[in-house]
């Protein structure tokens, strides 16, 4: 059975709303799902694979929330659920679980994975890397008691840190290249900011 991109898209926002967690009020799961959406287009056009199953198996990614089980089988479950009663070949159905079940498993070797769990997961990585990576810390930090320019600084360097040791875990070379591209981004920005702060000279 076919189902429209509109069909699925309200569905999942349903469930978003119904599966709340703890978040940052600037912070939509639902925006980064579309965001994640756009990534892995944006990937799919140069390294292949089925975007119709991608784009199912992503607006489903973040569905669901637990604080006892991964987020990543809940959300399977929703989309396993949904789409037996929608009637989908049993194949078709199980690559677009497995894309959901495998999207938070970085740590799994590329050869063990399809390139559509590849480009998941991908996707989910660029997410809040590079310009939106910026605007969260400067949020978070606002959102603190006595918010000043050197605390984004510490946290956007903590962050960053962690993000460029993330880059082992990309799994398509478009991916590992983009994002590669974001780090450069943010390298910049900080040695920048530090310039600005009095920390470093040019």
């Amino acid at each position: 059975m076919i189902v429209t991109y509109e069909e699925v898209l309200e569905y999942i926002s349903n469930l978003i709303k119904e599966n709340r967690r703890e978040w940052f009020p600037f912070r939509s799961r639902l925006e980064h799902t579309m965001r994640v959406l756009k990534w892995a287009q944006r990937i799919q056009k140069h390294e292949g694979g089925n975007m119709e199953d991608l784009t199912i198996a992503i607006l489903f990614h973040d569905t669901g929330w637990d604080e006892n089980i991964p987020h990543a089988e809940i959300s399977a479950r929703f989309v396993e659920k949904y789409l037996k009663e929608k009637n989908f070949e049993e194949d078709r159905l199980n690559r677009v679980v497995a894309i959901v079940r495998k999207h938070s498993s970085k740590n799994i070797p590329s050869e063990e994975l399809t390139l559509e769990e590849r480009i998941m997961i991908d996707a989910d990585l660029l997410d809040e890397v590079g310009a939106l990576s910026i605007v969260w810390d400067s949020m978070a930090v606002a959102l603190e008691d006595s918010p000043s320019y050197m605390k984004f600084y510490q946290r956007n360097k903590f962050y960053f840190e962690k993000l460029r040791n993330q880059t082992t875990m990309l799994k398509t070379e478009t991916g590992r290249r983009i994002y590669d591209r974001q780090i450069e981004f943010l390298e910049n920005f900080i040695k920048k900011l530090e310039f600005e702060l009095g920390l470093r000279e040019e």
